[in-house]
């Protein structure tokens, strides 16, 4: 029990560490670049761009509207365990790819991880046709369907 109860909170965890960080990068830039230290991910950039680019924010306001999604999408996609969440992750970056390589202006934020969580929150009840995901699926689309039209 005593384990499980570790993995769950290890697991609630995985998250705000990633917030952790994009937080950690934003008080970086503004404390001591002005708001100028900008990881995005640029057409011609480096491909690292496509990594760094969640963690950069315009600033502060943009940052919070992103935080305010992200962790509660990502406890409703673990919930599916840490294998569905690292595949979110994984489309995330694939999709990235064609951003990075055609898209005009440059793009960073969390943005892109919420739609993938919403995404997955969506897709699980259609794919899994189980009466508890086609509810998580109507809860995420009635709570965070305000999303889909940024």
């Amino acid at each position: 029990m005593d384990r499980s109860l570790a993995r769950l909170g290890a697991t609630l965890l995985i998250p705000l560490v990633i917030l952790a960080l994009a937080w950690t990068q934003e008080l970086l830039d503004q404390l001591l670049f002005a708001g100028r230290w900008n990881l995005p991910m640029v057409r011609g950039g480096s491909l690292l761009g496509v990594f760094t680019a969640p963690f950069s924010h315009s600033g502060f306001p943009h940052l919070i509207s992103n935080s305010l999604w992200f962790v509660p999408l990502s406890w409703l996609v673990l919930l599916h365990g840490r294998g569905a969440y690292l595949m979110v992750w994984v489309g995330v970056i694939v999709s990235a790819l064609p951003v990075w390589l055609f898209w005009p202006g440059g793009s960073h934020g969390l943005s892109g991880g919420n739609y993938g969580l919403l995404g997955y929150l969506l897709s699980v009840g259609w794919l899994h046709r189980r009466p508890a995901a086609v509810l998580l699926s109507l809860l995420a689309l009635r709570i965070y369907g305000g999303l889909l039209p940024g």
